[in-house]
């Protein structure tokens, strides 16, 4: 082929690209949303007990989710009151005006939630726009942009005015394209979505076997049976103040793990680290890992990790922000707000269930100093006392539970091969830059 036909063929490809751009239309967000609603402008008096009533804050909204798990609750008096002006329901978007401002998540339940401060609610008009490519345009590079052009100052925080938020523009192409970009984008979504609530189960069952067998005394004995309700021998421990199973004994956690064990000294060779922050753990997940030179990294850049070892954060102990590491890249670096722990005497599995217990994070928010900033110091993590079990019921619960380790690692690693995919795609589809006209769904 010639070198001018090929020239041709480049020219018309990228015409049809043009053309496909020029086909969506730039709109004004409130002439395709039946409705905007803002939040009532005050704090809602909450309980201290779970109902069905369920307030949504700025931290509640985060990569296009919602989520409800760290709620606050509120009566039902209180909750007609601040869902007078409207109810979410399910394909809202949901927008964070303020600490942090662009986050942005779409509501998937029929739970009775409603907004906190700082929180605007979309809601697509359907003749006109889906709603999760409502979704997927405001997590775009185009209408992020637009959201920190209309940031504002305030006395504290950065902050962006509900009435800048009604002038935002949105690109719409017809509904057939919005639809397959929704449902290319959201199939992505919707198998994360999979993995972590399979992951959340997993969770569960490692705590429940942790529960039965360390906690019930109910584990399997040498006839297979339940040891506790079979008759097996038990016998007092004064420290604890209740029988258990004989040979077990009570030790310090230090006792049992290191303590911080490795640091980046001068003979560190990679050139480049990928950093975990305490703001990036939360709950036993790792949101974000960042690929940054060693030369450019924060002073706190600097304790070092290995597989089986356990992140706790010295700061906001009930936060619950730990992590349990599994096969990390060799230049991984963690921020010295954590404690790393490293199992010595026990197996790792057995240690993050150990140490991610009720009791536990009491100890720890028991022993913080500081009230404004309360801090945990790693002699404190030490002082912890344990039930240590035989070892030959130790490499049985490992024998299970480092099963479930692995299969949840694999879980996030997939997720988050998909979440760079989906980060990839989003602003090409968005743009128009991927024409999928052609694509079969």
């Amino acid at each position: 082929m010639s070198s001018d036909k090929r020239s041709n063929k480049l020219l018309i490809h990228l015409d049809e690209k043009k053309i496909a751009c020029l086909k969506w239309e730039e709109m004004s967000i409130s002439d395709v949303c039946d409705s905007i609603v803002d939040c009532v402008n005050k704090t809602a008096p909450t309980v201290d007990y779970a109902t069905q009533y369920k307030m949504i804050r700025t931290t509640n909204v985060k990569n296009g989710n919602i989520d409800l798990e760290s709620v606050k609750y509120v009566s039902e008096d209180v909750y007609k009151v601040w869902t007078r002006r409207s109810t979410p329901q399910i394909g809202d978007v949901i927008l964070t005006r303020e600490a942090p401002i662009g986050e942005v998540g779409i509501v998937k339940t029929e739970d009775k939630i409603f907004l906190g401060q700082r929180l605007i609610q979309f809601r697509a008009n359907p003749k006109m726009l889906n709603s999760r490519f409502l979704l997927y345009s405001m997590k775009s590079p185009f209408m992020q942009r637009q959201i920190q052009l209309y940031e504002g100052t305030g006395s504290t925080v950065s902050h962006i005015r509900v009435p800048d938020c009604l002038k935002f523009k949105i690109r719409v192409p017809d509904s057939s394209i919005q639809n397959k970009i929704a449902n290319i984008l959201g199939s992505i979504d919707d198998k994360i979505e999979l993995n972590n609530r399979m992951n959340k189960v997993l969770e569960q069952m490692a705590q429940a076997i942790f529960k039965q067998w360390f906690v019930d005394f109910e584990f399997p004995n040498e006839n297979g049976e339940t040891y506790k309700s079979s008759g097996s021998v038990m016998e007092w421990c004064e420290e604890l103040g209740k029988e258990i199973p004989k040979g077990w004994t009570i030790k310090y956690l230090k006792e049992l793990v290191a303590i911080n064990e490795r640091s980046i000294t001068k003979s560190y060779s990679f050139e480049s680290i990928k950093y975990v922050d305490i703001s990036s753990v939360d709950n036993g997940k790792l949101q974000r890992l960042e690929s940054i030179p060693l030369e450019s990294a924060p002073s706190r850049a600097k304790r070092l990790t290995r597989h089986g070892d356990v992140l706790w954060s010295t700061v906001r102990p009930n936060r619950k922000s730990y992590l349990y590491i599994h096969n990390p890249d060799p230049n991984m670096v963690v921020s010295t707000g954590f404690v790393v722990l490293t199992s010595k005497l026990i197996p790792s599995s057995f240690l993050y269930c150990s140490v991610t217990t009720d009791e536990f994070v009491q100890h720890l928010t028991n022993n913080a100093e500081g009230s404004a900033y309360p801090a945990v110091r790693p002699e404190t993590f030490g002082r912890f006392e344990m039930l240590v079990p035989s070892t030959d019921v130790l490499e049985r619960f490992d024998d299970i539970v480092s099963v479930i380790r692995k299969r949840i690692a694999n879980n996030e690693q997939e997720s988050n091969v998909l979440s760079e995919l989906r980060d990839t795609l989003l602003p090409k589809l968005m743009s128009g830059e991927i024409d999928v006209s052609q694509v079969e769904l």
